[in-house]
């Protein structure tokens, strides 16, 4: 039934046109890179059953499940855009098995690997119309993409389809020849051929046309222009070399979904969304729409990437901290303790992670033509983030902050008051972070014709957590073009950071999601223990908090429970929903620390590197270092280092009796 109905989406010209194309991505090899293309949106996976590809993946049964199952988790979600599951087929190719020597073994092969997978259907590569005939009957499965490999227009136009109701689309590729041999690449070359030799073209009984054959960034403009393509296939355009091999590369099958979709997905798997007044609704309309534009203008880029190095202060530090990994090997048992790296963005003007996206936002407001900005802040290095952007750009800036937290961070208050924006203290419920955005969503339900809500993490309705986690996904993605640089072209085995919202963590995380070798861990407030914590993904469960559908602690009638954290910026009582997608996938685990061991982890960063972590980064950097001291000693563990630690210094003293 999902397979019908995206064929009878693309298959209406008025829905295309308002749609853009459809994307699927082939070739996948790891649930990790399934999971990368799913958060993206892309609408069909494909993986290679043919040993004579290099993405050929082995009769890997638990890994292929894996995917099947993580596509099933975006089935019949209420979405405007997205009301539907990715399907995933199995790639097969005419003699593509050395151990299978007629047309009964292949078929009796694919029927084996379908049932073990329950994947939703086949894509046959080399096979003629006869063949097909003689192996339907036998087949089974009832979703087929039937592929032609041409070389000429002639062959466009006498390619010939099998009648047969299984058939649900075809596709064309390339044929590639192989000099001095018989053979040619039918598929997978990285090579198009002349997309004018469809012009005109139409698909026997109407099939929808999947487009294959060299796609890529710099060619998908002109392959959306294909009139009678209604789905790019796309393989290599959305690979790089990384050590001798062509991998899948998680920022390029953004990019690539982007341009295809023009649409950003509002779902992770399940969770996500919009919940909120209707009169919001024009402005994340607007919102979704104009960072589309701005997205994929290379000015705006331009000018985010100025901001970030002439003031912000980047690229920040990726810091091998000898002395650190020093401590841990001392304390590991049987020789294990691995490399520890910090990644520096304490180093950044402000002092924390935050300006990434407060100013990358602002210059968002500022193209949509807002006066006016408002924020929420928890530990107040947001507010500081958005008071700096407001002064720069010539914006009037609120900033609603927990009444609890304008005393515990007083520095901070006085930050933001110095650069001209107004603190307003949130005095309901218990008075933190969940109050200051309670407060700052009723602002904007007032106010949303001339107001930015540059809200400060990966939370709230869509495109929010889309857009502050691509303005913080330079985290990761300097992080591991430094890594790289720095080890061989190698990638580090694990990645910490802290979570309360999760803007740093899953700026951490980003360019490491399709990345198979890549252990993602996120920390959470464990606060006093099990009574008295904020550890949303740890111990809570799926409600909606805040325009969104996430984890959240609630009570058993889903009233939000006040939540506790020595460290106000991760005092919080949900999580962004890409989050809660990443830990039901399994691609990424989050983990509680107390707060007892996250001044624990501040004292020993200050000791051994002389770094002053924030409250938040010392959960990261105990657990990080709890982590590697179970890893063995040729493996490597970078931690997130999201803040520095002056703001807290009041707290600090008065918790470890400083005189």
């Amino acid at each position: 039934l999902q397979f019908l109905y995206l064929i009878a989406i693309i298959a209406t010209p008025e829905a295309l046109e308002k749609m853009g194309k459809l994307m699927k991505l082939c070739g996948l090899k790891t649930r990790e890179q399934a999971v990368q293309a799913i958060r993206e949106g892309v609408d069909f996976l494909g993986v290679v059953f043919a040993e004579k590809s290099h993405r050929y993946m082995g009769h890997d049964v638990a890994e292929v499940t894996e995917m099947a199952r993580i596509t099933e988790e975006k089935a019949g979600l209420p979405n405007a855009y997205w009301g539907r599951l990715p399907l995933i087929f199995g790639i097969f190719q005419k003699g593509g098995h050395s151990q299978y020597a007629t047309l009964d073994d292949e078929v009796a092969y694919m029927n084996k690997v379908i049932a073990e997978t329950k994947m939703h259907g086949v894509q046959l590569y080399g096979y003629s119309a006869a063949d097909y005939e003689a192996m339907k009957a036998k087949l089974s499965v009832g979703h087929v993409v039937f592929s032609v490999s041409v070389k000429s227009k002639d062959e466009v136009q006498a390619l010939a389809v099998p009648d047969d109701a299984a058939i649900k689309a075809i596709c064309i590729d390339n044929k590639v020849e192989k000099a001095g041999t018989a053979d040619a690449l039918l598929g997978g070359s990285g090579q198009k051929f002349d997309w004018a030799w469809l012009d005109g073209f139409k698909a026997p009984r109407d099939l929808p046309l999947f487009l294959a054959g060299g796609i890529d960034m710099e060619n998908v403009e002109a392959a959306k222009k294909v009139d009678a393509a209604a789905v790019l296939d796309i393989s290599s355009g959305a690979e790089v070399e990384e050590r001798g091999a062509k991998v899948k590369n998680g920022l390029l099958i953004r990019k690539l979904a982007r341009a295809v979709r023009q649409r950003i997905p509002a779902y992770f798997g399940k969770f996500g969304g919009q919940f909120i007044p209707e009169i919001l609704m024009p402005n994340l309309l607007e919102l979704e729409r104009e960072y589309i534009k701005l997205h994929a203008d290379p000015s705006f880029q331009e000018e985010v990437m100025r901001w970030n190095k002439e003031y912000s202060g980047r690229p920040t530090l990726l810091y091998e901290a000898e002395r650190l990994t020093a401590h841990v090997r001392a304390l590991a048992k049987d020789g294990k303790g691995a490399n520890v790296w910090l990644k520096r963005e304490d180093l950044l003007h402000g002092g924390a992670h935050k300006i990434n996206n407060g100013m990358g936002q602002a210059l968002v407001a500022k193209a949509l033509g807002k006066k006016r900005i408002i924020a929420e802040t928890g530990a107040g290095q947001h507010g500081v983030a958005t008071a700096t952007a407001c002064a720069l750009f010539g914006m009037d800036g609120t900033v609603y902050m927990g009444e609890t937290d304008t005393k515990r961070q007083r520095l901070n208050v006085l930050r933001i008051e110095s650069m001209g924006a107004k603190v307003v203290p949130a005095t309901s419920g218990n008075r933190t972070l969940n109050a200051a955005v309670n407060e700052a969503m009723r602002d904007w339900a007032a106010n949303p014709g001339d107001t930015h809500y540059l809200i400060g993490s990966v939370v709230g309705p869509h495109p929010f957590p889309t857009l502050v986690r691509d303005f913080q996904g330079v985290i990761s993605a300097e992080a591991r073009e430094q890594f790289m640089a720095k080890n061989h072209g190698a990638l580090p085995n694990a990645v910490v950071a802290c979570v309360g919202g999760g803007s740093n963590c899953i700026g951490a995380f980003d360019a490491f999601v399709a990345d198979a070798g890549v252990q993602l861990v996120g920390v959470e407030a464990g606060g006093k223990g099990a009574e008295c914590h904020s550890a949303t993904l740890s111990m809570g469960k799926t409600g909606w908090l805040h325009g969104a559908k996430t984890k959240l602690l609630q009570t058993e009638d889903g009233q939000v429970m006040d939540t506790h954290s020595i460290s106000a910026g991760l005092d919080y009582p949900a999580v962004g929903p890409e989050h809660s997608y990443l830990q039901d996938t399994g691609r990424a685990k989050y983990i509680p620390c107390e707060d007892t061991a996250a001044l624990e982890g501040f004292k020993l960063l200050a000791k051994t590197e002389a770094i002053l972590p924030a409250l938040e980064s010392s959960h990261a950097i105990q657990k990080g270092i709890e982590l590697a001291m179970d890893m063995p000693r040729d493996q490597h563990i970078v931690i997130c280092v999201s803040g520095r630690g002056d703001k807290d210094m009041e707290t600090i003293a008065r918790e470890l009796n400083f005189k």
